[in-house]
């Protein structure tokens, strides 16, 4: 049976009953708190279905509860399931945010909202569609679903499902989740963004891409790895777990690029300055240049837009390559500028090898040090205090015997990338081998020639991670 009241002049007798009929519309919650609930709309009517009376409400619907206001054009009241269907440009309004959809499914006892179609969150500074919405009004809390989108005036967050804190101004999107920032874009399974800080922290299948182009020139840098924690605004990213850093800058004469894998790395910039640090399992891939160690610190400052300085610190049984050259120590550092090798410097159990690829030979120096000048044409490396050196001659491409020193220095003089003399300075003590004696196994202590464990361009090209970079740059 229903009770239609299609006057105007009982409109204010229709909103009487509807609040009769909630009577007992207060509920009461813990601590004996009582939160009263208004409901009111333009027309009522009333059926009885399946012993449950189903309330329909049209027009001008709006509801009250605490600090919670909601407007909608129809809504269906199910008093047995304490619930109440709205329909037609629904809005709740809470505290600051504003909720609209197509329909909201609200519970009065635990002030919650079921939304649904074309589902608007907005403060004012954020806005959060989805199709579906779930609104815990007295937590703050939002949980969208069925493809979910965030969007201020910095920011775009987009994925599968999402959940939102308007209090706290977090986001937990997870699913396909695509980031873009000023200056960076982040991709994985999960992301946990803080609003105020521009903060993600990012797990499963994490790429970090930021960009910097100034002047014509440009620097990208990608970071992958199972977890992340990147701060566009300071322009720093940490990512761990099987991580990858690439970086190509380009200018006017080409491009360098930087290859650097290792269980956890980091990658930090300035205006002026870019760093970036590796430990475990470190390797690194540049143009002129290859490592192994356990850790590694890069540092690049922009002196002028047409000078810079590069310097790389290795540390942990680290394991240089440059040219044909390989290069041991406790620590190693090198520097470079404007990409070109500059300076070489080896602390603690310094040991360089060269091979002489004609004799099929490696010419071997080991020292406390090593100090090296490698710009330019002609190179000068220094080995000492106390150099030991072995060197074989040649003559007329082939071995002419070798010879075994021990010197306060070795001093190796280079023209171009060929080694062109060894020379033992100070307290010099030897022996010569004719070409008929030299000893097979001759060589120093603690040699050891691992060219096999040089890194190669292989390190990054043939990574499907790469190759996905290159698949989408291609579309």
């Amino acid at each position: 049976m229903s009770y239609p009241l299609q006057r105007r002049q009982f409109a204010l007798l229709s909103i009487l009953f509807i609040s009769l009929l909630w009577v007992p519309a207060s509920i009461s919650q813990t601590g004996g708190e009582v939160r009263e609930i208004d409901l009111n709309a333009e027309a009522f009517s009333s059926d009885v279905i399946d012993g449950e009376r189903i309330n329909r409400l049209r027009g001008g619907v709006t509801l009250k509860q605490d600090e919670t206001r909601l407007w909608a054009n129809e809504a269906i009241q199910y008093t047995r399931r304490d619930e109440i269907l709205f329909s037609g440009r629904v809005m709740i309004v809470e505290a600051g945010d504003t909720l609209r959809a197509r329909t909201v499914r609200y519970f009065r006892q635990n002030k919650t909202g079921r939304a649904r179609g074309n589902v608007r969150l907005s403060d004012g500074d954020v806005l959060v569609t989805a199709p579906i919405a779930f609104q815990f009004i007295d937590r703050k809390y939002t949980r969208f679903e069925s493809g979910v989108r965030l969007v201020d005036s910095l920011t775009t967050l987009e994925s599968e499902k999402g959940e939102y804190w308007s209090d706290e101004k977090r986001a937990l999107f997870t699913g396909g989740v695509i980031l873009d920032e000023e200056g960076s874009t982040t991709r994985s399974d999960t992301v946990n963004f803080l609003r105020d800080e521009s903060i993600a922290d990012a797990s499963g299948n994490v790429s970090v891409q930021r960009i910097e182009i100034t002047d014509g020139d440009s620097s990208v840098v990608w970071l992958f790895g199972a977890i992340a924690h990147n701060e566009s605004r300071n322009k720093y990213s940490t990512v761990e777990g099987d991580a990858l850093l690439l970086q190509i800058d380009t200018d006017s004469v080409g491009a360098d690029t930087t290859a650097l894998m290792a269980d956890r790395l980091t990658s930090r910039e300035t205006d002026t300055t870019e760093t970036m640090t590796g430990s475990g399992s470190v390797s690194i891939w540049r143009n002129q240049l290859a490592a192994v160690a356990d850790s590694i610190s890069f540092r690049k400052v922009q002196l002028s837009p047409d000078e810079s300085r590069e310097t790389v610190w290795l540390f942990g049984d680290p394991v240089l390559w440059f040219e044909d050259t390989q290069v041991r120590g406790d620590t190693i550092r090198v520097t470079m500028h404007n990409g070109e090798l500059d300076s070489l410097f080896v602390d603690g159990n310094a040991f360089l090898a060269q091979e002489d690829t004609l004799l099929g030979r490696v010419q071997q120096v080991a020292g406390p040090t090593i100090r090296g000048s490698l710009s330019g044409s002609s190179r000068e490396i220094r080995i000492g205090k106390g150099a030991d050196a072995i060197y074989f001659l040649a003559e007329d491409g082939s071995g002419s015997g070798a010879t075994k020193t021990n010197s306060n220095y070795v001093v190796m003089n280079f023209e171009g990338d060929s080694l062109r003399s060894i020379t033992a300075l100070e307290n010099i003590e030897g022996t010569y081998y004719s070409e008929e004696i030299v000893p097979s196994t001759l060589q120093l202590p603690g040699f050891v020639w691992s060219p096999d464990m040089r890194p190669q361009r292989s390190l990054f090209a043939s990574d499907p991670r790469y190759l996905a970079i290159v698949a989408e740059s291609n579309k």
